[in-house]
C-alpha cells in the first residue's frame, strides 16, 4: 500500500490511526498477531472484533512495557505458528484461509501442534488468548478497545463516577456516554 506521497505504508499503519505503528513487532509479526486475534474474537453480527478494536496494538505496547519479559516468548511462539502452518498447510498463518487458521489455532489449543519449543503450542495459545481478551476489553489508554468496541459489546459504561454499581454489571442505557479513565483526567 502506498501513501499519497508514494511511500510504502505498512498494513498496520494503514489500518490504524496515522500515528499507529509497531513498537516491538515487525510488520509480519504484528500482522500475524492481528490475524490470530481476529480469529479469536472475530467481527460478526454482534459487532466489530479484535482487529477493529486494535488488540494487536495493545499487545505490542504491553510488550514494550509491563510484558517486556515476554518479547522472546512471542518471537518463538510466532515462529512456531508459522512453522506448524507451513508443515501442515504449506503456507504461513497469514496466507491461510479462515478455516485453516482456525484449524491451526485449534491444534495449538489442544496441544496437538508441533514445531513449538518454548513456549509450547498450548502455552502460547493460552497466553495469546489472555492478551487478546485484555486488549479487547481494557481501558483504551492501553492501546486496545478502540472506540470502546469491547465495552460496547459488553454494554459496559466504562469509568463512571455518577452511575450506580448496578450499571457497571447490568449495562447502561442507550443514552449513556461511555467514558475511559482519561476522560476523568487520569493519565498513565
Amino acid at each position: 500500500m502506498q501513501s499519497e506521497h508514494g511511500a510504502q505504508m505498512t498494513p498496520a499503519a494503514a489500518t490504524g490511526p496515522a500515528d499507529e505503528s509497531f513498537v516491538v513487532f515487525t510488520t509480519q509479526q504484528g500482522r500475524t498477531v492481528d490475524a490470530i486475534a481476529e480469529r479469536m474474537i472475530p467481527s460478526d453480527a454482534l459487532g466489530p472484533g479484535a482487529h477493529d478494536a486494535g488488540v494487536v496494538f495493545y499487545i505490542d505496547r504491553a510488550l514494550a512495557g509491563p510484558y517486556a519479559h515476554l518479547k522472546d516468548v512471542y518471537r518463538a511462539g510466532l515462529a512456531g505458528v508459522d512453522a506448524y502452518s507451513q508443515a501442515t498447510h504449506r503456507a504461513t498463518f497469514l496466507n491461510l484461509d479462515a478455516e485453516r487458521q482456525d484449524a491451526v489455532l485449534r491444534a495449538m489449543d489442544q496441544a496437538k501442534a508441533t514445531g513449538f519449543t518454548a513456549p509450547s503450542a498450548k502455552g502460547f495459545f493460552e497466553m495469546l488468548w489472555q492478551h487478546v481478551r485484555e486488549g479487547m476489553f481494557c481501558d483504551p489508554a492501553h492501546g486496545g478497545n478502540r472506540n470502546f468496541i469491547g465495552w460496547k459489546l459488553l454494554r459496559h459504561p466504562g469509568v463512571q463516577w455518577e452511575h450506580p454499581t448496578t450499571a457497571q454489571w447490568e449495562g447502561y442505557g442507550k443514552d449513556a456516554q461511555i467514558r475511559a479513565a482519561g476522560d476523568w483526567g487520569f493519565r498513565r
